[in-house]
């Protein structure tokens, strides 16, 4: 009845031959039909159909979109049919965790998680031997993400409307803002090492935002933490290594800054999961200027061991 590639359209549904109501299967009553066949290699493996109450003409135009949504979700649908190994990485096949859609879609990839380094909360207290120098460190760190923010706003100025690009530009004026980091100063001025001058400077910043009812501004506070952990990084390592990227990258982690999406080369870059975060933050923004899917409020401890597993 579906032959390959094409897709059966039926305006009078009730007067077809062919026509069978299953009441069995909650069907409501339809008077035209477009359905099409979902296969993968070849191999048929279900229909995809759209039904409407009232008797009209399907255009060509609908069944085309049918047949490439359908063309789309049939090796999605065979991946979720057959049952995978284990990975190496220790994610247990079929596991789902439930989370907040940020940007729509689907994909399969490989699982990229941050370094284990890039956590503020794990940073400890300690006094450093010279403030003067420590400051010196703290302030080169982050004129060095302040570059890396710009190039990687350069990077995608062709990929992602202006509007999201303009994310960049005030990413880049926020580390210039002496009020941000100030509080981060004054106490190394009073003998704290860069690091935990960091966290707590950044914890008293964002607890404003946190408090906040309105769901746009509370994530903000999200956006500033995750600048906090690119100025960590460069505080924790004199030289930043490079990472690889596999096709299919998703991201994972408690929250994904914009500047990490950025670091993806965009053609890799397939989805983004985060324990933290919600819809409203600029790394859901970015996502949707990227088409891509993003997921966000994954509350499971056990996503951080699903880095290079299959997602």
């Amino acid at each position: 009845m579906f032959a390959s590639g094409r897709a059966l359209r039926v305006d009078a549904a009730q007067s077809d031959p062919r026509f069978r109501r299953i009441e069995a299967f909650g069907e409501t009553v339809y008077r035209s039909f477009l359905g099409v066949r979902i296969a993968s290699g070849g191999r048929a493996i279900g229909v995809l159909s759209v039904r409407h109450v009232s008797q009209r003409a399907v255009t060509d135009g609908e069944s085309a979109l049918l047949a490439r949504a359908a063309a789309t979700l049939g090796p999605l649908v065979l991946s979720a049919q057959e049952p995978q190994p284990p990975t190496a990485a220790g994610a247990r096949a079929g596991l789902v965790l439930p989370g907040i859609a940020a940007s729509p879609g689907a994909c399969v990839g490989v699982g990229v998680a941050p370094l284990p380094t890039a956590n503020l909360d794990a940073v400890s207290d300690r006094s450093c031997e010279d403030p003067t120098l420590e400051e010196d460190r703290f302030r080169r760190a982050v004129q060095e993400v302040r570059a890396e923010v710009r190039d990687s706003g350069a990077r995608l100025a062709r990929t992602i409307p202006s509007e999201a690009h303009a994310m960049f530009r005030m990413y880049a004026a926020l580390l210039d803002d002496e009020t941000l980091f100030a509080g981060g100063i004054d106490r190394i001025r009073a003998g704290a090492w860069a690091p935990g001058a960091l966290r707590a400077a950044v914890a008293e910043h964002t607890q404003a935002f946190d408090a906040m009812e309105d769901p746009y501004l509370r994530a903000r506070g999200e956006d500033v933490r995750g600048l906090a952990r690119r100025v960590l990084l460069r505080l924790q390592s004199s030289a930043t290594a490079a990472t690889t990227y596999p096709e299919c990258t998703v991201l994972i982690g408690e929250e994904v800054s914009v500047a990490r999406i950025a670091d993806v080369p965009p053609e890799l870059l397939a989805g983004i999961v985060c324990t933290r975060g919600s819809p409203h933050s600029h790394a859901a923004l970015l996502a949707r200027a990227l088409r891509i899917p993003a997921v966000m409020g994954v509350m499971d401890a056990t996503l951080a061991r699903c880095r290079g597993g299959r997602l």
